[in-house]
């Protein structure tokens, strides 16, 4: 069940409206509270609170002391509420949506190939969305189905405002004319970075029948790519939990391809500014993730491990991931090392890992015809100052 708390950073004023779910139990049995779907009331003063449910002769005796935090009994929250929306009139409609939200709280769940594309697919918008810098997800679980297609790309079923989605140009991506009925982008900034985001989701083909799901990430500031590829993982009864086997021509293609790309266009940057140093210039990498039902209300992202490629061929061959019967699979107890969630966005965000340089101007011709059967999730940083004109056109130019 959620709860609608008050969030206040002073012991004057409440500054914010959310939803808040419990989650798990921490140190000393305290359980951690998960606050999401924030509601801006501009700094309402508690006095006048006080002040307006006596002129309303509400009951104001039942709220709790400032800087105490405890519930409310639920007659004295509804007035509390009443209060807030007369103190701040532009809040209402937010206040409402999360009454709506909080009574249908039930998590709906789907499942099924074309549901797993599109979990995943929100999976690689979160991410974009946290490389960013996006500490707050909650705008994640804003999803409806669209009326005449349920499996239109997740941007499309996204209801994040008119004002952040894009019209967008498939021609500014070489080789994605064909897929331009498939295109569907969204765009936001960071006053505080002075960057702007544009993320692209786009399909040659019709979710149900897609096969993968990619991540492609544009740096601005560091002139850097990082590809991250998702791989399924299932349980197939073993004991030893969720897996996923590195075998087959489909993934011994993929993989000899980017090993070729990456032979033919070695780094060979010799670092001479900060920007270029990097801990791996690989652009390359893997999330092995559960296989995923949508849940299109959750803020999380999808549990799973990111592995770089040049650690991925050594896996692989290693003789950890041999199982009794001679076959491979790669388990959380196997994989020996892997970036987590928390880890992996915050490397790619402060350029500590992608591609520079050559490798960088290169990758436009490498992934130009990768994507007959996969969806792919484009996700662009651009500064907003007078340097933006470039950098944009230079980051259409490498993401074909």
């Amino acid at each position: 069940m959620l709860d609608r708390p008050l969030v206040s950073f002073s012991p004057a004023t409440v500054h914010y409206a959310a939803l808040a779910e419990p989650g798990r139990f921490e140190l000393y049995r305290k359980r951690e509270i998960r606050l999401s779907h924030f509601v801006k009331l501009n700094g309402v003063d508690f006095h006048r609170i006080d002040l307006d449910l006596r002129e309303h002769d509400e009951r104001s005796d039942l709220l709790p002391a400032v800087g105490v935090t405890c519930r409310v009994a639920s007659d004295a929250w509804d007035a509390m509420i009443r209060a807030v929306k007369r103190l701040s009139p532009a809040s209402a409609r937010g206040l409402d949506a999360l009454e709506l939200l909080r009574i249908h709280a039930v998590q709906p769940v789907f499942n099924g190939p074309g549901f797993e594309t599109l979990a995943l697919e929100k999976d690689a918008f979160g991410l974009a969305m946290r490389i960013f810098g996006y500490r707050d997800l909650s705008r994640l679980g804003r999803w409806e189905a669209a009326q005449t297609d349920q499996f239109a790309p997740f941007l499309r079923g996204l209801r994040w405002g008119e004002d952040h989605m894009v019209s967008f140009d498939a021609r500014r991506f070489p080789g994605w004319e064909p897929i331009r009925d498939y295109v569907v982008g969204i765009e936001f900034s960071s006053t505080k970075r002075n960057e702007k985001l544009t993320v692209v989701n786009a399909n040659r083909t019709s979710i149900e029948r897609t096969l993968g799901v990619d991540l492609l990430y544009y740096h601005h500031r560091y002139g850097s790519y990082v590809l991250v590829q998702y791989k399924r993982m299932t349980s197939e009864g073993h004991t030893d939990g969720l897996g996923y086997r590195p075998v087959g021509r489909a993934h011994e293609e993929e993989v000899r391809r980017m090993m070729t790309f990456l032979a033919n266009h070695p780094d060979g940057v010799t670092v001479s500014h900060l920007d270029a140093y990097r801990l791996n210039s690989g652009p390359f990498y893997f999330k092995l993730c559960p296989s995923a039902d949508f849940r299109p209300r959750s803020t999380d992202l999808l549990e799973g491990m990111y592995i770089p490629l040049d650690y991925w061929t050594i896996l692989c061959a290693s003789p950890n991931v041999v199982g009794p019967r001679g076959g491979r699979r790669i388990t959380y107890d196997n994989v020996g090392r892997f970036m987590s969630n928390r880890l992996f966005p915050g490397l790619v965000s402060r350029g500590w890992i992608g591609s520079r340089g050559p490798l960088t101007n290169a990758l436009a011709l490498a992934l130009s015809g990768v994507y007959a059967d996969r969806s792919v999730t484009v996700a662009l940083s651009q500064r907003l100052d007078s340097q933006a004109g470039a950098g944009r056109t230079r980051a259409h130019r490498h993401a074909g």
